[in-house]
Parts: structure tokens; sequence; C-alpha cells
């Protein structure tokens, strides 16, 4: 009954003993993100659980952009993807479903950012996050990369410091992605350290 969402089955993820695996689309504006934070509390009150086998695909609007506008984007996003990297676990850096690095217009699209969506959706796919049920979580990574995206980088940026310098940001936003980086890096982590909404241990 939530508008603008849908579920289906999702053979590619690995199911756990009493759960069954499910792919969950939601189509939602920035600026009302409503139906988004349903989702996300009917989740929490089913007890959906999310493991390394789930991502989370975050499809930005390219309808008002042509193919070369698409290109010059993804050049953006190469070089905002060493920081991306650093704010998620290992397991997505080197995951074959969407390798470190931008797809081709017309590649494949198993990479972080895939280029590829724009011929069959027009939009622009960021496949990197792992997956969350957390609605603060989703909303900080669609907020930071749709400000990337909406931004001209002119060099690669291997630090928050440095995509600032490019891509303007709200003071919330920055505390946010050094938390994340700061949880994945391994520095005061223990093992046993885990992200708040998934089964995956930090530095295993």
């Amino acid at each position: 009954g939530i508008k603008f969402s849908s579920i289906k089955d999702d053979g590619s993820i690995r199911e756990e003993e009493g759960y069954f695996s499910v792919e969950i689309t939601v189509l939602s504006r920035l600026s009302n993100t409503e139906n988004l934070k349903r989702v996300c509390t009917v989740l929490k009150i089913l007890g959906a659980k999310v493991n390394k086998s789930c991502g989370m695909h975050v499809h930005l609007d390219a309808r008002h952009m042509d193919s070369v506008k698409v290109k010059r984007v993804g050049k953006t996003f190469e070089k905002a993807l060493p920081v991306l990297l650093s704010m998620v676990p290992v397991s997505r850096r080197g995951n074959t479903y969407c390798k470190a690095s931008v797809s081709s217009i017309r590649g494949n699209r198993y990479h972080a950012v895939n280029l590829t969506a724009f011929s069959k959706y027009r939009t622009i796919e960021v496949r990197l996050h792992s997956s969350t049920t957390d609605f603060d979580k989703i909303m900080n990574w669609v907020r930071i990369v749709d400000s990337i995206s909406k931004s001209t980088i002119k060099r690669a940026c291997q630090s928050i410091n440095d995509l600032t310098d490019w891509v303007k940001l709200d003071e919330d936003l920055i505390e946010y992605m050094g938390q994340r980086t700061a949880l994945f890096s391994g520095e005061n982590c223990s093992q046993s350290c885990q992200d708040a909404d998934s089964t995956e241990q930090v530095g295993a």
C-alpha cells in the first residue's frame, strides 16, 4: 500500500535460515521521501535483515541529460570514487557485481557506477553501497552521490577534504562521511565491530 514501491524475488541474494530473499524498489524525490521512510519503517517492524550478499543501488534521474553529459558525470564520479570506496565495507570494494570503477556507457552494469542504466532507464546507477534498512543512512548516501553528480571535479580526490574542495556538502554530511570512513578504515575497530544494521564484521 506504499506508493511508488514494489517488491519481488531476488535469486542473487544468499538466503539465511528463516528468511527469504527479495528486492525492494522505491521511487522517491529528494524533496519528498515519505514513501521511502514508510518502507524502512515496515521493514524494521517485520524484522528484515541484510547480509553481505545484499546491496543498495541508487538510480539518479538523468532524463534531462544526453549521453555526452552522462559521460561527463561518469568522469566526475571516477574522481570521487576513492572517497566513496572508503565509506563502504571491504566486501563492496572488490565485489563482482560492483567493481571499483565507472562503466562505459555501453559496457556491463557490474561497476560501482553504472552508466549503462542511461540507455535502459535514463538514470545513472550507483551500486556501491551495502544494503541497509536504515532511512537516515540511505538518505545520507543519496544526498552525497546526488551532490557529486551535480558537481565538477577536476582532479582525483583521496580524502573527504579533497572532495569538499569541489562538492558542496552540508556539515552534517561531512561529519557522517568522516564517521563512515573511520568505521571501515580498521582504526579503533576490532574484529567484532559491525555496521549498525548489517551482519558484516568490519575489518574481517
